[in-house]
């Protein structure tokens, strides 16, 4: 019995066969061979994160709009007066730089810090006011007008934030 599942159960395990497909490897067979055609196959659909390449997910994007999902209220709450820029580089480096009216003026949201995609998850670390790494984790997706949503995961628990951007045209005769 242990050469049986050595000589044969392990090698199918380790070559991804299902016991089945195993099984019919080592049954002779009586008839010609004939070629196997496989059908034609569509590529499978890239996952946001893959689909997003350097040239088109790495930029600057404007932000157009914030709304804040309570699950006390029924219908979010959209923030005025948002403006400023978010940057994702390449090397998994980011730039936030928020602007929100509030009721004595403008409010900033500076952050420089480190993303990580997986998916079409995503999040956020930097230094927290006491210095120690703080994560906001959510979703994103990119649409082909490059149009960036953000879903973040807020505080307390089943809140979130939504911010929507742009992608940013880039200056005449930049490279």
């Amino acid at each position: 019995m242990t050469y049986r599942f050595f000589g044969f159960v392990l090698p199918a395990l380790l070559l991804g066969l299902t016991p089945p497909a195993a099984y019919a490897q080592t049954q002779p067979t009586t008839k010609a061979a004939r070629p196997v055609t496989k059908p034609a196959r569509k590529p499978a659909a890239k996952s946001a994160a893959s689909a997003a390449s350097p040239a088109s997910f790495y930029t600057t994007y404007a932000y157009r709009s914030y709304s804040i999902y309570s699950p006390d209220e029924a219908e979010p709450t959209p923030a005025n007066g948002v403006g400023g820029t978010l940057t994702l580089n390449a090397d998994g480096s980011y730039q936030k730089r928020l602007r929100l009216a509030g009721p004595s003026g403008p409010m900033s949201f500076n952050q420089d810090g480190q993303f990580t995609l997986s998916g079409d998850q995503i999040s956020f670390t930097y230094p927290g006011p006491n210095g120690q790494p703080k994560t906001d984790q959510g979703s994103f997706r990119l649409d082909p007008k490059q149009q960036l949503v953000l879903t973040i995961e807020g505080f307390p628990a089943g809140s979130r934030g939504v911010y929507t951007l742009e992608a940013q045209q880039p200056a005449a005769g930049a490279k």
